[in-house]
């Protein structure tokens, strides 16, 4: 896989490439031989990695970045689509604006770059593009339903943009990595009304243990680099490529087979929902008495 990497040496770009599994991609993609450009609001990269200042929620910052690449190289081979960010909190605690901050960086924020990069992948006709998505985008999460909603999003829209570039040479991929041990749990932001209904507050804390204690115990992320630098080295016909732990991609499979309601009822059991109602009723009749 290094030696194709190394002969053909492309040019990519990777967003949010500071930390988690932008930087993994990075400095993989580099070590292979790639030329890679790391782009970060920070600008920050290490060793062969050419840091890019960029903000993927900013049109101006987005088209600079990549007229730099484009200046500098003369076309751009790869765009790794990665920035984005966690978003905690009930449905009904979410603003409108807070729900909008969130698409804007993990769904808008991929739509910006893949349109700034587009033109000149035509032009040669070749390119891929690689969305980094999550096993989220196929599986609705308590409490994390903007998140979810944004990583569908990515889903069913890149999955027409691949139908829209197959004539132009140019190849759409989607990685789904399960719960992955990065900073990102640091990194996620709760609603500004997180915790104002303490039985919200209460249902949404069991669900962050279990879901805190997954990405502890996750796999690093370099198991969805060596996926991306896959895709990258050997180029072929699928659309989506699941990354991390069998058993949360198996939980993924599983809802294809099961009733539909089963298979909710075995989320909600798996992420405690039921056991913060039945805490709550227990407590209830404790008061009643």
């Amino acid at each position: 896989m290094d030696r194709k990497l190394r002969k053909s040496n492309p040019v990519v770009l990777v967003t949010g490439s500071s930390s988690g599994i932008g930087a993994a991609c990075a400095d993989r993609l580099s070590r292979a031989g790639c030329t890679v450009y790391g782009a970060s609001r920070r600008g920050h990269a290490e060793g062969d990695i050419r840091p890019l200042v960029l903000d993927v929620s900013d049109d101006d910052s987005v088209k600079c970045a990549v007229s730099t690449v484009l200046k500098r190289e003369g076309h751009i081979d790869v765009l790794v689509n990665n920035a984005g960010f966690g978003l905690l909190g009930a449905v009904e605690e979410t603003s409108a604006d807070e729900a909008r901050e969130q698409f804007e960086v993990n769904f808008l924020g991929y739509h910006r770059m893949t349109c700034a990069v587009l033109p000149s992948m035509r032009q040669r006709k070749s390119g891929m593009i690689i969305n980094i998505s999550s096993l989220a985008g196929m599986l609705g999460l308590p409490f994390e339903s903007f998140y979810c909603a944004s990583k569908f999003a990515v889903e069913g829209w890149s999955e027409a943009l691949a139908h829209e570039v197959s004539s132009d040479g140019i190849r759409i991929a989607i990685v789904q990595p399960s719960d992955i041990r990065t900073d990102f749990p640091a990194n996620r932001r709760t609603t500004a009304a997180f915790g104002t209904d303490p039985t919200l507050k209460t249902r949404a804390s069991n669900v962050m243990e279990v879901v805190l204690r997954d990405e502890t115990q996750g796999q690093g992320p370099d198991v969805v680099a060596r996926r991306v630098a896959h895709i990258i080295a050997s180029p072929g016909k699928k659309l989506r490529y699941p990354a991390g732990s069998i058993a949360q991609r198996g939980g993924v499979a599983l809802k294809r087979w099961l009733p539909e309601a089963l298979f909710l009822r075995a989320i909600r059991k798996y992420y405690r929902v039921d056991a913060a109602q039945c805490q709550e009723r227990r407590s209830t009749i404790a008061i009643g008495r």
